[in-house]
């Protein structure tokens, strides 16, 4: 753990017929993760099986404020919420030192995805602190327009930082994260050269497991650019 008594714990998942060490994607999910009592049942699986059956591990964690480990109370303050999204940021963090520990997974070969609430403020803190990320899959994200928002939690102060390759998939017609608003303002902050940033609009909303095959080609397209192809 990086802060008190507690542990994070996650899934891996390796893939079959490839030798190890293998590439391996850390992954975090939407919001919708917050509200689940249990991890038993993964919501949005269909968002990295297709990344493992590419021949390459992902490691799901689950960080605080979900699933087993969600808040059951709202913050009290500003202050208690800060703190609740840095445990979260170091949770992430945390796994990339479980990763790098184990001998099946390569130390140079690990990436991020995100989705949704993985792909605003805490996947883009988390790409921008984390140096041994080599690439950045950020899906159905965007940068989230709060007037509250901590400096230190806004997503608008770490897109700069970050200098790894960095996809972007979104919803054409996304209306939580809209193309001119969030997206795109993301998409241009971030400090990826321009060579290795892509941005990609599916005809989707908030979800583009709508064009599910589209999706699978970005982003294995990716991966096979900047973690190089997997030999089978």
């Amino acid at each position: 753990s990086c802060y008190g008594e507690e542990r994070v714990f996650g899934y891996l998942f390796l893939p079959k017929g490839v030798r190890p060490p293998f590439q391996c994607i850390l992954y975090s999910p939407g919001a919708d993760a917050q509200s689940y009592t249990s991890s038993e049942n993964l919501a949005g699986f269909g968002r990295v099986d297709f990344i493992i059956r590419s021949g390459r591990a992902v490691y799901w964690p689950v960080v605080k404020g979900e699933y087993e480990r969600r808040f059951t109370e709202p913050a009290k303050s500003a202050t208690e919420a800060r703190n609740r999204r840095i445990e979260g940021i170091l949770d992430l963090v945390q796994s990339v030192n479980y990763l790098q520990a184990r001998s099946d997974i390569l130390r140079d070969g690990i990436g991020y995805a995100g989705t949704s609430f993985g792909s605003t403020s805490l996947g883009v803190i988390a790409v921008a602190l984390e140096p041994r990320l080599r690439t950045a899959v950020l899906m159905d994200g965007g940068l989230t327009i709060s007037a509250v928002a901590a400096p230190e939690l806004d997503g608008f102060n770490f897109a700069p930082r970050i200098r790894v390759p960095v996809l972007m998939v979104n919803g054409r017609y996304d209306f939580t994260f809209p193309v001119a608003s969030s997206q795109e303002p993301l998409f241009r902050f971030l400090g990826s050269p321009e060579r290795d940033k892509r941005h990609v609009l599916l005809d989707a909303a908030h979800d583009t497991s709508y064009d599910r095959t589209s999706l699978i080609r970005e982003v294995l397209q990716w991966l096979d650019r900047y973690l190089s192809t997997v030999k089978k």
